[in-house]
């Protein structure tokens, strides 16, 4: 397996082969790595790569500051996940990776001309296709030259039909490993444009208590546009939702019942696809799907693979709305409490047991309560929702900002020493101030916090709130000391 390493422009800044030894290489900035990426948006110890001993190819990104993608998704930071040949790995905004093999060159020669879906289904396609490929060879061997030409249709054909399975298994797979709510929302929507090759989508999620639907996701589609589509009794979301039915229509000029319908001629719309999410019985959302560039694009065979899809997908959102909702706070967005200390519990074993850096930030709104007397509750509100879009803002990937309770909120920052967190807190403090809360038209409330920061001392520290502990004194103590400013504990 070769790893090629790339420049903004393109150019080839490393290139080497791994071999299948099990050995690990690390990639950064810092001059102890193996693969040194002398770039200022590759952290120090940015990733791993390792190549097994069945010359498969993983990395593990090692927390890094901005996150490592891979073909556009974010990876869990600390977790070793497989890269298929073909895949692009984006370890900064400077620097990407791709892996290549001999088998993958032999595939992309053999489907260059196949008219199939994108190649996005690598966890399963290439062994799958590389399987076709090998049995027609031997089909081959054994059948006279002038009749080997007749093998060709019949081999593009269950090529065509083993992708579309191979596609059913990495959905299946991934809709039921992406554990992140917001995550999976994205995977959903983007896997069914490219399941269905449309050009645009949306994902609308029925809220029970409102009674409304819920554009949570979409793709070249303007907010504006959709709410207004849903807001119609007639719309094609709300008639899917009704009938709980797949609806294709695979040229909106030959269907006489939505042809002269205003969002479809003003939208310029050629075909529209719209499957119903159930999950046990009922129906929770709804999957749109159109293309302003091309018509048949739905063909009834898409129409099962579509239904799979969107069974898989309801599944998998419904389980991780649930999941979501048990571990985030209703009103910020942000961890709850209990989640929170969860999280807190396993980073500060690791940082004791590894002998790692970890630090809290805890932050409290000064004089809230004046705010809720005065402005009332919901503009109170406005300013728990405002701090917690700051926080969500300015921390990195695998930080952890959390609503400890009323207006206390919290920050866990593994790998992080106390001079890094102070910088964050004196961040998040000037820029509470500077940001105002608006109400209404002409009224605007303005905060400032009081920040108390920690850091963990192995040597002495048993418990993981006794860090807590720490950083609530320092946040106190900032208090007492006039609030409005960032206090650094003290042992």
């Amino acid at each position: 397996m070769k790893v090629i390493f790339k420049g903004p422009e393109g150019s080839i800044i490393d290139a080497r082969e791994m071999k299948p030894d099990c050995s690990e290489v690390k990639v950064g900035r810092s001059p102890s790595c193996d693969i040194v990426l002398q770039y200022l948006t590759v952290s120090r110890e940015h990733l791993l790569i390792r190549c097994d001993n069945s010359n498969r190819l993983f990395i593990q990104d090692l927390h890094s500051t901005f996150g490592t993608r891979v073909n556009g998704q974010k990876i869990i930071p600390g977790v070793m996940v497989p890269i298929q040949p073909g895949s692009m790995v984006q370890v900064s905004e400077d620097v990407f990776l791709t892996a290549e093999s001999a088998e993958h060159q032999a595939i992309e020669e053999t489907t260059k001309s196949q008219p199939v879906t994108a190649e996005i289904f690598p966890f399963f396609l290439h062994k799958n296709l590389t399987f076709v490929k090998q049995t027609f060879n031997d089909i081959k061997n054994l059948i006279e030259d002038e009749r080997k030409p007749e093998l060709e249709p019949h081999e593009s054909k269950i090529s065509q039909r083993i992708h579309e399975l191979s596609a059913m298994l990495e959905v299946s797979y991934a809709l039921n490993s992406i554990l992140n709510y917001q995550q999976l929302l994205e995977y959903t929507i983007d896997m069914a444009l490219n399941v269905t090759r449309a050009e645009r989508g949306s994902l609308i999620l029925f809220n029970e208590n409102s009674q409304k639907f819920e554009m949570v996701v979409s793709r070249k589609m303007g907010d504006k546009e959709i709410n207004k589509e849903m807001r119609t009794s007639q719309s094609l979301i709300v008639q899917c939702f009704k009938s709980g039915e797949t609806m294709l229509i695979t040229d909106t000029n030959l269907d006489q019942g939505i042809a002269e319908r205003k969002s479809i001629v003003l939208n310029q719309i050629k075909c529209v696809a719209v499957t119903p999410l159930k999950y046990n019985r009922s129906i929770i959302g709804v999957l749109y799907l159109d293309s302003r560039v091309n018509t048949g694009l739905f063909k009834e065979r898409d129409q099962e693979l579509l239904k799979f899809f969107a069974t898989q997908a309801s599944v998998a959102i419904n389980n991780s709305r649930l999941l979501h909702l048990a571990t985030t706070d209703g009103m910020t967005e942000l961890t709850n409490h209990r989640s929170f200390l969860q999280r807190l519990l396993e980073e500060f074993y690791r940082a004791k047991r590894y002998n790692l850096n970890l630090s809290v930030i805890i932050l409290d709104l000064d004089h809230f309560k004046q705010v809720n007397d005065t402005f009332g509750h919901p503009a109170g509100d406005l300013v728990l929702k405002n701090i917690a879009r700051i926080l969500k803002m300015n921390v990195r990937i695998h930080d952890l900002p959390a609503r400890y309770g009323g207006e206390e909120f919290i920050i866990l920052l593994p790998q992080t020493e106390k001079l890094g967190a102070m910088v964050l807190a004196e961040k998040l403090r000037a820029t509470v101030e500077a940001t105002p809360v608006k109400i209404g038209e002409n009224k605007e409330i303005a905060c400032t916090i009081s920040v108390g920061v920690a850091q963990i001392n192995p040597a002495t520290m048993n418990k993981p709130l006794a860090l807590v502990q720490l950083a609530d004194k320092a946040l106190y103590q900032a208090k007492a000391g006039g609030r409005n400013q960032v206090i650094m504990a003290e042992e």
